[in-house]
């Protein structure tokens, strides 16, 4: 018999700061599950809209107000599954923004605790006759 087991992990946040980069704040935007990143304060996004990248400011010689800079990434699911293993799917859990990480048909899950580990399962065929 087939179990499918679903895990719920903490906010997307959690997993690897969202996919935001290490000098950004990480937050949720429960409405359309999509994570938001924005420089801390001394930090300007040097990348892209989709690759945020917070570099410092020189400030010699130049009288600058900060301003936060925010950019909305792809869905939590789109950066690295969400974290989950490469055999689940990722879906989110609107109730407490967090991600689900369900083993994929074919898989079951192996891990411990909240860590979803999703491997293939070997059955043994007995015959009789």
């Amino acid at each position: 018999m087939l179990q499918i087991f679903s895990i719920l992990l903490e906010d997307s946040c959690q997993v690897n700061n969202g996919g935001c980069d290490s000098n950004a704040a990480c937050s949720h935007d429960a409405s359309t599950n999509i994570v938001v990143c924005s420089c801390k304060n001394g930090y300007v996004n040097s990348g892209t809209d989709s690759l945020i990248k917070c570099t410092g400011m020189s400030l010699k010689g130049h009288h600058i107000r900060m301003l936060e800079d925010v950019f909305e990434l792809l869905d939590a699911c789109q950066v690295n599954n969400g974290g989950c293993d490469s055999n689940a799917t990722c879906s989110h859990d609107a109730s407490t923004n967090g991600v689900v990480c369900s083993c994929k048909n074919g898989f079951v899950n192996t891990g411990c605790g909240t860590t979803v580990k999703c491997t293939g399962i070997i059955s043994n065929l007995v015959c009789f006759t």
